[in-house]
Parts: structure tokens; sequence; C-alpha cells
């Protein structure tokens, strides 16, 4: 069959309502997404996947399918599961990035007729929550009082990682994962230095301190470990991104971001001290970013010698677990950041950003969340022009700058460039920049 008899219809639509264009269901199978070879291209989304949907005819009815897409489809609110088919009814409201279709049965509806079922995304949001605690609650678990109404299921490790497996898996959880610095305690203006970045397993410490130590004496053939097959590690595929900066020290390159799928990766930094640096020390730190979050810290001291010395010949060695409690502060007007947020928090299987999220949604008193600030072992500040002109981001951060977790607590990124210019209150704080392509799935 090519063609379909009485054709429905999508009306595509922004988030803010406004009718963009019609699509007249006339195809037995219709892709949707970013790449331009889809039937409904919408290539200026950076939120959908170049192969985000399929929705085919079959016995009369159309039927949508997520074709496992970087940030999700929604339906009527509700997050759809990727791989599984949905028979779409009348007047249904699907949700692709910032952009949204109405489904329309009969293809006879004038546009000015079309039912007003925009929804905000804080409704999405909401929506989303509601339909997660109703799904718990089907599989008879227990929530803890504390999260009533608000928490996220356990996620589901092969749908997350779109790796399957028939055999047992030993899931390596968030408190498992560790990283580890190697560079030399002493560096002179003009002399080179090399930091030795590892993601790694807590376990597999020994291993990394063998690989730096070949790395020294110039035999590193291999960056990582291949993962063992009775593993599965819950960032598998996520990016990384390792950033270190430190004043007076250039580095080369200025960050690295590679896919976790091993046991132990090895992240390469080649550093001078700048000729006009003329402190005694310079202290900076490594920052190990998943996806947009910020997991790790390692610090990096280095004293500044006056005559050249021989970078390997006091090595200092760092290491770090990954944060378990992180405070993450942005607009929801910047979806990308606010979605991709989320992805890694349900990865890691971190409850508190839906309950964030659900805390400003219902504009509950500040106490709440200036308790699970109190909590947080770090406040990540997502800076844009957005953030600046939100209440409630100007509340958290202000209320981060007077908490007693003392100086690095606070730690502001920016994505957009030129950097929208900070307040005065924000302005001794170092902003690191984290180019979008880092955290953005591209598909």
């Amino acid at each position: 069959m090519s063609t379909v008899e009485r054709p429905a219809r999508f009306v595509l639509r922004s988030y803010d309502g406004e009718v963009l264009q019609e699509y007249v269901l006339d195809k037995p199978q219709i892709s949707i997404g970013r790449a331009s070879n889809r039937d409904i291209s919408i290539p200026q989304d950076k939120l959908i996947s170049r192969r985000h949907i399929i929705v085919t005819y079959k016995g009369g009815n159309y039927v949508i399918l997520d074709e496992g897409s970087a940030n999700g489809t929604y339906l009527n609110g509700k997050l759809l599961e990727a791989m599984h088919p949905y028979v779409l009814k009348h007047d249904d409201l699907i949700t692709l990035g910032r952009h949204q279709f109405i489904f329309q049965q009969s293809s006879n509806v004038p546009i000015e007729d079309l039912p007003t079922v925009n929804m905000p995304l804080d409704d999405v949001l909401k929506a989303e929550l509601e339909y997660q605690v109703q799904q718990v609650k089907e599989r008879e678990r227990v929530l803890p009082q504390s999260l009533v109404g608000v928490t996220l299921p356990p996620p589901d490790i092969s749908t997350i990682t779109k790796f399957q497996s028939t055999a047992p898996m030993r899931v390596i959880s968030a408190e498992q994962l560790r990283f580890t610095a190697f560079y030399p305690r002493a560096l002179a203006a003009g002399d080179w230095g090399t930091l030795l970045v590892y993601a790694h397993l807590a376990q597999g410490i020994s291993e990394i301190q063998h690989d730096a130590a070949s790395f020294k004496e110039g035999q590193h053939e291999v960056s990582h470990k291949p993962l063992s097959s009775d593993s599965q590690l819950l960032l598998r595929g996520t990016n990384i991104t390792v950033v270190p900066e430190c004043p007076g020290i250039s580095f080369s390159p200025k960050r690295f971001t590679f896919k976790w799928l091993e046991e132990w990766h090895r992240v390469e930094f080649h550093f001078s001290v700048r000729s006009e640096w003329f402190e005694p020390e310079s202290r900076g730190i490594a920052s190990v970013f998943a996806g947009p979050l910020l997991l790790g810290a390692l610090p990096i001291n280095v004293t500044v010698e006056q005559a050249q010395t021989s970078q390997y010949g006091n090595d200092m060695q760092v290491s770090v677990p990954a944060y378990k409690q992180i405070f993450a502060s942005y607009s929801r007007d910047d979806n990308a950041i606010m979605l991709a947020c989320r992805n890694i928090y349900r990865v890691l299987g971190f409850t508190e950003l839906a309950r964030v999220d659900a805390l400003r949604a219902s504009q509950i008193a500040d106490s709440a969340l200036q308790r699970l600030i109190d909590d947080s072992e770090v406040f990540q500040l997502f800076w844009s022009k957005r953030a600046a002109q939100t209440a409630y981001v100007r509340k958290e951060w202000q209320y981060a700058l007077q908490s007693r977790h003392g100086q690095g607590f606070l730690r502001p990124v920016y994505w957009d460039v030129p950097l929208e210019t900070p307040p005065q209150a924000l302005r001794s704080l170092h902003f690191t920049y984290l180019p979008s392509y880092t955290f953005i799935p591209q598909r």
C-alpha cells in the first residue's frame, strides 16, 4: 500500500503555541527527526535526535515509536519507552525537544479550532513525575516518606545504556566511580609537564598506578581497560569531559571529551607555566563532567621553580570519589541543560534533581530547597542569559554563597558565548566554559 485512505495529520507548533506547519500523514510510514533525509525534518532543534520517531499506519491505526532518541519523546506529558509502539488517538500531544505535534484523526478540522493543549515545560515535567511515581506504585515499591510524590524509579540499565546481555550482570554503581590524577609537583616557567587524569573504578587503583608508571617510562600502549563480561557500567556511553584549569598555567588540549565504555580511561594533558607568572605556586582543579553535570574535581597544586627541573622527578598523585550529592541550579528555559542533567541523574540512580524540579514547579517554601543545598557536596550553577533572568536561580545561588560549605562549593559553568555578565556577587568566582557539543548527544 503506497497511500493511506482518509489520512490523519500532524500540526507542528512551538512550545509557546505558535502553529508552524501542517503535515498530512498520507504514507504508510513517516519518519521524524533532525536529519535532512527524514520525512519531517526539524534541523534547528538540537534537542531532537537525527532519528527520533517513526509513525506507522497499521490496521487502521497510527502507531508512534521512539527510535531510541537522546532526549526522549513525550505523549501527553508521559515519557515513552524507547522502541515500544503506542497507538495514537485524536488530539494526542507529542513533544520532541522544543516542538510539539498535535495528532488530528480528521484532516478537516480548521487550525483555529484545534484544542488548547499547549503544555508549558513545568507541566510536562510534573506530568512525567506523576507518571513515574504511578509506575513505581504499580510495581508495589515502597517509597521513603520524604520522597513520596516526587521520586523516580531506579533506572532500567538495559534501556538507558542501549546495552543488552542475557547473562547476569554485576552492575557498577556510582559509589564505585573514582577520578585520579598524576602530575609533577614542581615545574619551572618554560618547562613542560604532563597531567594524567583517570576515570576508573575504585577497585582498579593499583592498575591505574601501574599504567601511570608505565606512561612515564614511555610504555603507554593503551589508555583504557575493557569492561569485564560480567559487569555493566552505569555511565556506559556517556560523554565524559575533563577540564584542567590553573592560574598562570596553559594546558594542551584545553579540555578532552570521551565516551565511557571501559573500566578505566586515561586522558593526557601537556602544560607549562606562563612566563609572566611570578607567584611561587599555582592552585587549580581538573573538573570531570558527565554530560554537563560536574561529577568530580581534582586539586592541582604546582610549585613554580626558578630553574628547570625534571617533570617526573617528584610526581603528585591525587584521587577523589565521584560526588554523590550535586545541586544543579538552572533555568527551565535552558531545555538542553535540564534534559541532559535529568538523564545523568537517572543513570546514576540519584533522585535529588527530581525533588528539586518538583519543589520549583510547585513553589514550595524556600526552606525545602535550602535543606537540599545544605546537604549537597557541590552547587553547580548553569549560567546563561535565561538563568540570569530567573528569580529562583538567583535565590538558589545567593543562598549557596552564604552557606558554610566554603570555597569551591559554588561551581558556575557556561556554554553560550560570550559569557553573560554575572552580577557583582559572582564575579570573584571562576566560570568554566563547557561547549554544548560535550553534553548534547548528536545522532
